[in-house]
């Protein structure tokens, strides 16, 4: 049987303006690699006007769990300009932008509960054994840490006050 995919949350950022780029890219790179996650970026295309990025991380927290989150950039009227910051120049991006950030739960990753009774003690296992952590405790952990990362989007492009929604 397949692995089981739990859906946790989906965040969207839109706006229009000036942005530093470089400095979104960097830190939400750096983010990925400060948690643990293996990250691969599936798309990068740049047609100006317009960007398109996307990435996934993938960490490996047990054996038979993992969690994924993915984040999909894409910018349109794609404008790059000099503007003036405390005095020195910096390359910025004048962009409309749309952030999409997901995540989710994966167990048995592995594939190990290939056999029918493999499978009823999974099931077994979920409804009884492990309900309260995979249904509840996981899935929350992984919806905090994606609210972390929309909360961080938010403070590099300038959208919202330090601290974000606690």
């Amino acid at each position: 049987m397949a692995p089981i995919d739990i859906p946790v949350a989906t965040f969207e950022i839109k706006r229009t303006g000036v942005f530093d780029l470089d400095l979104l890219y960097k830190n939400m790179r750096k983010w990925f690699d400060d948690r643990g996650f293996v990250f691969q970026e599936n798309v990068h295309k740049f047609k100006p006007p317009e960007l398109e990025l996307e990435w996934e991380g993938t960490r490996k927290t047990t054996g038979y769990r993992k969690n994924i989150v993915e984040m999909k950039f894409h910018s349109w009227y794609h404008k790059e300009i000099t503007a003036k910051i405390s005095g020195k120049e910096k390359k910025m991006v004048d962009a409309r932008f749309q952030i999409k950030l997901s995540t989710k739960v994966v167990y048995d990753y592995k594939n190990k509960y290939d056999t029918p009774f493999k499978l009823w003690l999974q099931d077994f296992m979920h409804r009884f054994v492990l309900y309260y952590y995979a249904m509840i405790v996981w899935p929350d952990m992984a919806y905090y840490e994606l609210v972390d990362l929309q909360t961080k989007i938010k403070e590099w492009i300038n959208t919202t006050i330090p601290g974000g929604a606690y």
